[in-house]
């Protein structure tokens, strides 16, 4: 990641997120197709509670990118937001967990989204 990246995800953790939107538009002027730019983006769009953005955000990162599993982890929070969608939210989930294995967290979002459509664990 670069430095405006680590900038961008260092503002975004403090709160400042006019000033981390400026770092990963500055990434992205530098880099057009770099994931952690449009993520980023993405992600500030998403802690502003523009879900509409984030959404696109993360769209455009799978556009150029289409293994990038922090994209596929934006959709499946927005897809679990009130109003979302849990057969997506599973997809998304399963999706980033085939993509990585390790990721322990995604287990529980199966779950849940399983249960949510009313088939439990063996849906």
């Amino acid at each position: 990641m670069s430095a405006y990246g680590k900038l961008g995800v260092c503002l975004s953790e403090q709160g400042d997120l006019n000033s981390a939107e400026a770092a990963f538009t500055k990434m992205q002027a530098l880099e057009t197709r770099s994931p952690e730019a449009s993520n980023g983006l993405a992600t500030v769009a998403l802690l502003r509670g523009n879900l509409d953005a984030a959404r696109r955000g993360y769209l455009a990162t799978l556009g150029f990118d289409a293994m990038n599993v922090a994209a596929r982890r934006g959709l499946a929070v927005l897809a679990e937001a009130p109003g979302g969608s849990p057969a997506e939210a599973l997809r998304l989930c399963q999706e980033v967990k085939s993509l990585d294995p390790a990721a322990a967290d995604m287990d529980a979002c199966i779950s849940r989204n399983r249960t949510k459509l009313g088939g439990g664990r063996d849906n």
